[in-house]
């Protein structure tokens, strides 16, 4: 009868350890972009990190915003080349005109 009681309590505590894993959701989630970049979630506080070989930066309100539609002004490039529209997941297009600038 012992040994059935200590069997019983030694059941019980591994399936509450297996339940408690089952039931916690992850909490860090990878996301690689379209761009090759490869970005860290934490779904406890929302923060976002990107991920290198060498550091994770934080991604906060400090770094820009880019926004879908908008254009951007590239330092290194001459004439409307400079401009580029950003389309969404890390991808850009050349402006067609040089008046339109963010």
């Amino acid at each position: 009868m012992k040994q059935l009681r200590i069997l019983s309590i030694i059941l019980v505590i591994f399936n509450l350890s297996a339940c408690d894993r089952g039931w916690s959701s992850q909490r860090y989630e990878l996301v690689a972009a379209s761009d090759g970049k490869v970005y860290r979630i934490d779904s406890q506080s929302g923060t976002v990190h990107y991920v290198t070989s060498e550091k994770m930066q934080a991604l906060n309100d400090g770094l820009p915003t880019l926004h879908v539609g908008e254009y951007y002004q590239m330092a290194d490039a001459d004439g409307n080349s400079k401009y580029l529209k950003y389309l969404g997941n890390g991808q850009f297009e050349k402006s067609p005109a040089s008046s339109q600038v963010k």
